[in-house]
């Protein structure tokens, strides 16, 4: 074979599986993972109707526009896009289980900082 320079390439082979490598895949109850992927949902669309309802609040305070208004829920949901990529690296560095249990600890801590001023 040639490549594009014109210069020999040798053809790639792929190795063999050997005999009963068969991949295993771990069964069990899918009831908790479901349970847990519900409860962060839920989380996630309550942040939102938080953020939503304290919209007249924050512009009357702040003095914001309607839109400057947006621009808070803009930043919102950029923010809260920066940490879903962050916490997917977070997860692979530590696993999944763990990484979700840090980030339900980290979210809970900082509300309740939050409604304890």
């Amino acid at each position: 074979m040639r490549n594009d320079s014109g210069s020999e390439v040798a053809p790639v082979r792929r190795a063999a599986a050997p005999p009963g490598a068969a991949v295993k895949v771990r069964r069990g109850p899918v009831a908790p993972a479901v349970v847990i992927l519900v409860l962060t949902q839920l989380m996630f669309v309550m942040n939102t109707s938080i953020v939503n309802v304290a919209l007249p609040d924050t512009g009357r305070d702040l003095g914001f526009s309607s839109a400057g208004l947006s621009w808070v829920v803009t930043a919102y949901a950029l923010a809260f896009g920066g940490l879903i990529l962050l916490t997917g690296k977070v997860g692979s560095m530590i696993g999944p289980r763990r990484a979700l249990v840090l980030g339900i600890t980290i979210h809970d801590t900082a509300l309740t900082a939050q409604h304890t001023r």
